[in-house]
């Protein structure tokens, strides 16, 4: 066969595979029938089948078949006969005799097939979850040869790719159905819009939640009901698949605000894409949690009475036994005693503002304070602690302090924090430094230890609720520390942050900036206190 020919009927035939579409059952047929003209065989048969070696389409070219298959007698021949064969080996094999050649086997419902001549068998490779073969018929025995092969390979290269076409969509046209069924009868609200947020289709639960029916939803944006992505950059690099989830305020019909979490995926469907939005919603949740912060809050609010008393009771006590005991011990306990109590105190009304920073309360107890009594007091108080662990406390102080409108035991709070976390995570025999100095028109805070520092990831999340490092030999806390520092130092105007380099240490630092109310001067009191540098 000239070249030029096979070219010219090539380009033919990959024009009439286009012209299918993307029908399977349309372009299998043009596949058996293109095939028998190119190679002038009597009959073409195309059978498809899965893995699971079940067949699953059958199409031919044969004008003595009858018009339907049956696919029984079809899976007879995969499983005794020649086609078996092929789609075992995956290989051409070509049937010189078929009246003498065992591996032709045909069923007795298939008795239009030829019984003489010869048979060539191709297999097609690598479609879309499973495979298939291709059987041609001529009257005249040994009629297929070599280049036969080689030209039926050629035409089925383009054959695998058209089909491959048909199948893909087949399986998306198939899968609609059901994924409308579940879409629909979904107990959970879901919206299906085009990437514009346009909504295409929304089932019962969600216009249950929305409060209108589908067809006051359909073509409206999804902003009309307040879901609104923030973070759209993330939204448009979601591949195919992929997810996000958020937080919204939905709004119903009756204007009624509820929090919900959205899941949105991408998705294509009829050779579109698509975002498909899962709403879940929160009320209950949010309810529960408003319930446990209350509480909490109450325990905590109880806890400040006894604490209180035994703080008292501890003190007097104290004050009663010193000069009338001769034992240095029970002096030394009561200390203790009183120090822990106080230590106590501390996190409980730390707990408390957590809660109330966390909810937004702005600070209400706000007094002039001198910074270098609060940098002190918050020293002395840590140093018995210091203490027991042979560590030592370094002050750096300045003259140049003005007077900053603050929450006072708030922020001492926070140094307290600071410093005993310091003290925690530095080894014994270690050094602790503590100062301050004007920075700007913000005062800058710094503390800073010699322990083991924190590593790099762990840097930007420390200041998180529940957030621990996990260091040998250190005593584990619930990790609510530094989210109470953060949230109190944000409250005043400020920010707080972390500097270290692991084997090297930790410094935290934070600012709070001057109000209005800051008087530039320093009294009598913060004159009496020390020397610029003081070692606690």
């Amino acid at each position: 066969m000239a070249l030029a020919k096979v070219e010219r009927q090539f380009l033919q035939y990959a024009r009439e595979l286009h012209q299918q579409g993307l029908d399977t059952k349309r372009v299998g047929q043009t596949i058996a029938a293109y095939a028998r003209r190119l190679l002038h065989a009597e009959s073409a048969y195309l059978a498809l089948f899965h893995h699971h070696r079940h067949l699953d389409e059958l199409v031919w070219d044969d004008p003595l078949a009858p018009a339907s298959a049956d696919m029984d007698a079809w899976d007879a021949m995969l499983l005794h006969g020649l086609m078996g064969h092929v789609y075992h080996h995956q290989r051409p094999i070509a049937v010189r005799n078929l009246a003498h050649d065992p591996r032709w086997y045909v069923p007795k419902q298939l008795k239009h097939l030829p019984s003489s001549g010869s048979v060539l068998g191709v297999p097609l490779h690598d479609l879309r979850d499973g495979s298939g073969v291709l059987l041609l018929f001529h009257p005249q025995i040994d009629y297929f040869q070599l280049p036969h092969i080689h030209l039926l390979s050629e035409l089925l290269h383009l054959a695998q790719l058209a089909l491959n076409n048909a199948l893909e969509h087949q399986a998306v046209r198939n899968a609609t159905p059901n994924y409308q069924t579940l879409f629909t009868h979904a107990i959970v609200p879901v919206i299906l819009t085009d990437v514009q947020h346009i909504m295409l289709d929304v089932n019962q639960a969600a216009c249950d939640l929305i409060g209108l029916p589908r067809a006051a939803l359909l073509h409206a944006p999804l902003r009309d009901v307040n879901i609104v992505v923030n973070d759209e950059r993330s939204l448009n690099q979601l591949a195919e698949g992929q997810a996000m989830s958020f937080r919204v305020s939905l709004v119903n019909a009756g204007g009624q605000s509820l929090p919900m979490l959205v899941r949105v995926r991408r998705l294509r469907m009829d050779e579109r894409p698509v975002l498909e939005w899962v709403l879940q919603d929160l009320q209950a949740q949010v309810t529960l949690d408003k319930l446990r912060e209350d509480m909490t809050a109450m325990i905590y609010h109880d806890l400040r009475n006894p604490i209180h008393n035994i703080n008292v009771a501890t003190f007097k006590l104290a004050e009663i036994l010193r000069g009338k005991t001769d034992n240095p011990a029970v002096l030394r306990l009561l200390q203790l005693s009183l120090t822990s109590t106080r230590r106590l105190q501390r996190m409980v009304d730390s707990l408390l503002d957590l809660q109330k920073l966390e909810a937004g309360s702005v600070l209400v107890n706000r007094k002039l304070t001198e910074v270098r009594v609060m940098l002190t007091d918050a020293v002395q108080i840590v140093q018995p602690m210091a203490y027991e662990a042979d560590q030592s406390i370094f002050l750096h102080l300045s003259d140049d302090y003005p007077m900053l409108n603050v929450d006072a035991d708030m922020l001492l709070r926070v140094l307290i924090n600071l410093i005993e976390n310091a003290l925690k995570y530095t080894p014994m025999g270690g050094r602790v430094y503590v100062g301050a100095h004007m920075d700007g028109d913000a005062l800058l805070v710094n503390v800073r230890d010699t322990g083991p520092g924190i590593p790099p990831h762990l840097r930007d999340v420390i200041f998180d609720k529940y957030m621990r490092i996990k260091v040998d030999d250190v005593p584990r806390g619930v990790g609510l520390g530094l989210a109470f520092c953060k949230l109190a130092v944000e409250a005043h105007g400020g920010r707080i942050w972390v500097e270290s380099e692991e084997g090297k240490g930790a410094e935290f630092l934070f600012t709070i900036p001057l109000s209005e109310q800051n008087l530039p001067k320093r009294s009598k009191t913060a004159d009496r206190i020390g020397d610029e540098t003081a070692r606690a």
